[in-house]
């Protein structure tokens, strides 16, 4: 005799079914329900706008500094100036005008005749201050008048790196406008293909940078480190490096030998060669270069190195275009550049300092979409992810 299930009981088992995978994927199928109303990219528009380059923060501060020649010596006296070099000249005016005040001889009772005529009108006179302490040429120097522009002019403030500045149409929920140099610290959080997460790291430390990009997908963690140089002419790599699940040996390494203008790519025991362009760049520092340089570059043609390949890739500007990113609208100018079947497309954004918010490449097999959802600049955070339960439904 055969066992009949109830149908209760299958819908049970496929609503914890259900549940089970929701608890598991959750997170996962976000992603992707976010991703499909990100892939629907406006038309691109030609444009006449230029991409500005930016300045770094000690660039900045040079040019602030040019010509201003620094002093040669600078003397503080510090303590209480001994007896014989206190400020004579101050005593001696406050004692001044005290001296007409001082005892007539007696005279003859007054006779009937005119008075004698007054002195001429004199300013008011000052009080005989108190005695007090010596005042030290500190001292002196802090409470003298100040001149005429100094008394008018309100105190400055130093801008902020990143400064936030409303543009005229903004409201609560428009985009924030950043001015002020190329910020030290970027944290941006991409969406890759649409179900997975990958956390980018902007350092710049003096003349140094390195940029971190960490991410996982399908059990698989991935991580890529950009370092090097950078500097009035932009990004200098050293180093480029590409790591496979935390595993402490690197899946593929490149470096950059500047003097002997060579380059070295591939898995670190099977490396090639191949001549080093001005200007090459690696996989991750590329965009950012551009968002560094813009037209200040000679030309926008690239030598870009990968883990695997080197490519010299013509970059053009092709125009505009507005991503709608976190529920924020954000302009883009769009570079694009292909070389043989290798393809690759950067969205800038030129109210936040050319921050590439979204990165694509196509090697006519694979396509890797990197979308910006989260961002911030030196701590400021300008775009924020919407939680699940915050979108409209």
């Amino acid at each position: 005799m055969r066992a009949r299930l109830s149908p209760l009981f299958l819908i049970a088992l496929l609503a914890s079914l259900l549940l089970h995978l929701t608890a598991s994927l959750g997170d996962t199928l976000w992603l992707w329900w976010q991703h499909d109303s990100l892939t629907d990219t406006p038309l691109i528009q030609p444009s006449q706008r230029t991409l500005q380059g930016r300045q770094l923060a000690d660039q900045a501060s040079r040019r602030l500094l040019a010509g201003i020649k620094p002093l040669d010596a600078l003397q503080v006296q510090l303590g209480l100036p001994a007896e014989t070099s206190s400020p004579a000249p101050v005593q001696a005016e406050a004692a001044a005008p005290a001296a007409p005040a001082a005892p007539e001889p007696p005279v003859s009772p007054p006779q009937p005749t005119a008075p004698p005529p007054k002195p001429a009108a004199r300013p008011p006179k000052p009080s005989t201050p108190a005695p007090q302490a010596p005042v030290s040429p500190l001292q002196v120097a802090a409470t003298a008048e100040p001149t005429p522009a100094a008394a008018t002019a309100a105190p400055v403030t130093p801008a902020e790196p990143t400064a936030v500045i409303e543009s005229a149409a903004a409201t609560a929920s428009a985009r924030p406008v950043l001015d002020g140099p190329f910020p030290r610290q970027i944290d941006v959080s991409y969406l890759i293909k649409g179900v997975a997460l990958a956390k980018l790291k902007w350092r710049q430390d003096g003349d140094e940078y390195e940029i971190d990009l960490l991410g996982s997908f399908l059990g698989q963690t991935y991580e890529w480190k950009s370092e090097g140089e950078v500097g009035p002419h932009g990004l200098r790599p050293k180093r480029f490096t590409e790591w496979r699940n935390r595993k402490p040996a690197p899946r593929y390494l490149v470096e950059f030998d500047w003097p002997a203008q060579q380059v070295s790519f591939g898995e670190p025991a099977k490396r090639q060669t191949a001549p080093l362009q001005e200007g090459a760049q690696d996989m991750f520092s590329a965009p950012y270069q551009f968002a560094l340089q813009g037209s200040r570059l000679p030309d926008f043609t690239m030598q870009v190195v990968s883990g695997r390949k080197t490519y010299t890739v013509p970059f053009k500007l092709i125009g505009e275009t507005t991503l709608t990113l976190s529920g924020i609208k954000v302009p883009t100018l769009v570079l694009s550049g292909s070389h043989e079947k290798r393809r690759f497309e950067f969205y800038l954004a030129p109210d936040w300092h050319n921050l590439p918010v979204r990165i694509r490449s196509d090697d006519g097999e694979t396509v890797q979409d990197m979308i910006a959802v989260e961002a911030a600049f030196d701590g400021n955070t300008v775009l924020a992810r919407a939680a699940p339960r915050e979108r409209d439904r």
